[in-house]
């Protein structure tokens, strides 16, 4: 897509699952920031990466960091962190009602191999 999608234009279920993705699989250091001075740029911290997802979250017109507040990094249960083995970071949180959900992103050649 050449522009961001409209929030109203995704089914309810795939918007809401993807932005619990976004935010939640991403280093809770990487966050975007108003710019200091009256330019309106926003200031990536952290992976590059991750600002750009962080920043479709924003034009969304979603919050990356009411998710975050909703499910604080100590409810994970099991983080597996980017090396350039594995290509992917994942994480596991688990699920009203029980068991698991699983976020991943990654090199798209060894996600879907997996």
């Amino acid at each position: 897509m050449k522009t961001t999608p409209r929030y109203n234009n995704i089914p309810p279920q795939i918007a809401n699952l993807l932005i619990r993705a976004i935010s939640i699989n991403s280093a809770y250091t990487s966050r975007l920031m108003a710019s200091e001075d009256s330019s309106k740029t926003i200031k990536q911290v952290g992976n590059k990466t991750e600002c750009a997802l962080l920043g479709f979250v924003q034009g969304l017109g979603k919050s990356y960091q009411t998710i975050r507040d909703e499910m604080p990094e100590e409810h994970f249960t099991r983080v597996y962190t980017f090396n350039s083995v594995r290509k992917s970071m994942s994480t596991v949180i688990p699920r009203q009602g029980g068991g698991y959900r699983l976020f991943t992103k990654g090199a798209s050649e060894i996600i879907l191999k997996k």
